[in-house]
């Protein structure tokens, strides 16, 4: 919003309206003036970056209304009801220490510690998650402001570090002269991203004490009650978060300081040691079900590094003696003709009836017997299976296991037919970066989307405005085809790499700069921007050459 423009006065255009206005008009006055203020916009768009409602406009611009009905609002008011739960709690029990969780299908997970640092259950717990209800309401019938406000360094670091050590590690190697802080009340923080106008738009929130922490929701959505999915994510973000502080990056300030001071390439070694440790403990449950397992289905969400995890389980699966077959769900595509349409009538590649499942589950029960099979080709180009004569024999050998991997590797409709002690699941995602800081946790779709920009421009001649313009589609198929079946998994793979994003920062930062201020993507390309800001860079010359991470990034000994 910089300007060689002179005068009191710029112009505005608000969708077909056109506005004069006094330079330092505010977003959401100029949303109002044009009639596109209600009360479900949380924030707006200028020239297609995300903004503050408060934001004074300093120059001619295009803005536009961000409400809580589109994914960008529905994070707008995440953060928001983040910071306010974490200054109800310093407000309520400044003496207790909050760090973040996972985030679960029913709701955002907190953990919460005494002085001694003795974390705080059972009755103790419940009438904490009592209190900080309270205090919370309390915010909200004042209908405070979040303030916003950019300070020197050494100022945010005084205000901001004491008693906050992440914070202070996150501050020692900040790339800028200045630091977004957020205010709201006496509460003061470092400002991740866009938030709402006051805590009366955010609302009440409930906060229920659940095995060993605390669940803060919005009531309206469905009541606490920790679920299977719930269980499983759980215990597969606890254990590695776990191996993340034991490693010494729990936060972006502890991985930028292993890059700064020198023994980032160690760090890179244990964790890709500890890939491998896991592979080679799937491979052994695995291996242990040899005499009744015949077939592994593997699936995972966009990026997740399934590719690269099929090779890998292969090689640790022939370590233990068996000989991994691989076929992918894609061959199974049935004509695009014949696909499902979605509500919108457009063709769902996505779902379950887009695959010959009859012709899949006929060849898998076959392959079973020890019968041959001819598995199909899909032709990507012509959108139809391939002629029959392309199709190549299989037949699945004693010493042989079956590896499938596609979207539907975990639905249970896949598999149906067969004896369910025949087959073992795996689910692989990439569940545990590093926190931002100990109380803002680093959104694991973020991460997923930087690797699919990466790969996608380096390798598919897309540009990140067409995979960030794609992302919601692709988000919505993991909602309805993965994630729910992510609690069926046998074993789970955590594809994460805690140094990654500083790899990824060394590609993803060119990439999306080459978004063009006019494309609609700008918006999200921002805000990752701003994310990679305070990471320092890793070059990739130590990331070995096996490494899941080559998948996205290039230079990988396997075949893609």
């Amino acid at each position: 919003m910089t300007s060689s423009e002179s005068g009191p006065t710029i112009r505005v255009r608000v969708g077909e309206s056109s506005l004069e206005v006094p330079r330092g008009t505010l977003a959401a006055d100029v949303l109002a003036q044009a009639g596109a203020f209600g009360p479900e916009v949380v924030a707006a768009t200028v020239d297609n970056h995300l903004y503050d409602l408060a934001t004074p406009l300093a120059s001619s611009a295009t803005v536009a209304p961000v409400d809580q009905a589109r994914a960008t609002g529905r994070r707008v008011l995440s953060l928001s009801a983040r910071y306010l739960f974490l200054a109800a709690a310093e407000r309520a029990a400044p003496d207790v220490e909050v760090s973040i969780g996972p985030s679960l299908p029913s709701g955002q997970r907190f953990r919460v510690r005494d002085e001694e640092g003795v974390l705080i259950v059972g009755k103790a717990l419940e009438d904490l998650a009592g209190k900080l209800e309270r205090s919370i309401a309390s915010l909200v019938d004042a209908d405070l402001r979040f303030e916003s406000q950019l300070l020197s360094l050494d100022a945010a670091e005084a205000l901001l570090g004491p008693g906050h050590p992440s914070r202070e590690r996150l501050l020692a190697a900040w790339p800028e002269a200045t630091v977004p802080v957020l205010t709201l009340g006496s509460y003061h923080d470092l400002k991740y991203g866009v938030v709402a106008r006051s805590t009366g738009r955010v609302g009440a929130l409930q906060v229920t004490a659940v095995e060993n922490g605390l669940i803060v929701r919005w009531p309206e959505e469905t009541p606490v009650q920790l679920g299977e999915d719930d269980h499983h994510l759980l215990r597969i973000t606890n254990i590695h978060r776990a191996w993340n502080r034991q490693v010494g990056v729990a936060t972006i300030g502890d991985l930028n300081h292993h890059i700064l001071y020198g023994d980032i390439e160690d760090c890179i070694r244990i964790t890709e040691a500890r890939h491998e440790r896991d592979l080679a403990n799937i491979a052994a449950l695995i291996a242990e079900k040899r005499e009744t397992v015949r077939i592994v289905t593997l699936a995972g969400p966009s990026s997740a590094g399934k590719t690269t995890t099929v090779r890998r389980l292969s090689l640790q699966l022939k370590v233990a003696g068996i000989e991994p077959v691989i076929i992918g769900l894609d061959d199974y595509y049935r004509d695009r003709v014949d696909c499902p349409r979605d509500e919108s009538g457009e063709y769902d590649f996505e779902a379950l009836e887009a695959l010959d499942l009859a012709l899949l589950q006929h060849h898998l029960a076959a392959l079973q017997r020890g019968e041959e099979v001819r598995v199909p080709h899909f032709d990507f180009k012509n959108e139809r299976p391939a002629s029959k004569e392309t199709w190549r024999p299989l037949v699945l050998e004693p010493q042989q296991i079956l590896l499938i991997e596609g979207i539907h590797g975990l639905n249970p409709e896949l598999t149906r037919e067969l004896p369910q002690e025949s087959c073992f699941r795996l689910y692989v995602n990439a569940v545990s970066p590093p926190d931002r800081d100990h109380q803002h946790r680093m959104h694991t779709t973020d991460l997923r989307l930087l690797r699919r920009i990466i790969r996608d421009r380096r390798y598919r001649g897309t540009m990140a405005a067409e995979t960030i313009e794609r992302w919601p589609s692709v988000r919505r198929g993991e909602e309805r085809h993965i994630f729910p079946h992510a609690h069926r998994a046998h074993a789970t793979f955590d594809s994460s790499l805690v140094f990654e994003l500083g790899v990824l920062k060394t590609f993803a930062w060119r990439y999306l700069l080459e978004v063009p201020r006019s494309h609609p993507s700008r918006v999200r390309a921002h805000g990752l921007l701003e994310l990679l800001t305070p990471i320092v860079p890793i070059l990739p010359d130590a990331v070995p050459s096996t490494s899941l991470l080559r998948e996205f990034i290039g230079g990988s000994t396997f075949r893609y």
